[in-house]
């Protein structure tokens, strides 16, 4: 279990970094994974959203690689680290009841 925390946290990370590295081709990078048409109409919006979102990406596998590695016990406990992962239940259940609600919405 614990490797598996591990191999999940190093790669998280590396996702992060390799965000930061390639923000000079990201525009290739948003139209190859499929979100070009989304960037571009962020980049209408205000011509710093699609960066601000690029950075806030890389950060977020930033923090989510350095808690997992933190509970594979790779060193200390960060802090938040109980509050973290009940606000990800919380935000999983309340994801899954928009999805739910918008289905039946867009039925109805």
């Amino acid at each position: 279990m614990m490797t598996a925390l591990r191999i999940a946290g190093w790669t998280n990370l590396a996702i992060g970094l390799l965000h930061i590295a390639a923000r000079p081709w990201e525009r290739r990078m948003s139209y190859w994974v499929g979100i070009g048409p989304d960037m571009d109409r962020l980049g209408r919006m205000h011509f710093l959203l699609p960066y601000a979102l690029w950075i806030a990406t890389a950060a977020a596998f930033g923090a989510f690689g350095l808690y997992t590695l933190s509970a594979a016990g790779s060193f200390r406990s960060l802090p938040f680290a109980k509050a973290a992962v009940f606000s990800t239940i919380a935000l999983t259940i309340g994801v899954l009841y928009l999805v739910g609600a918008w289905s039946l919405f867009k039925e109805g």
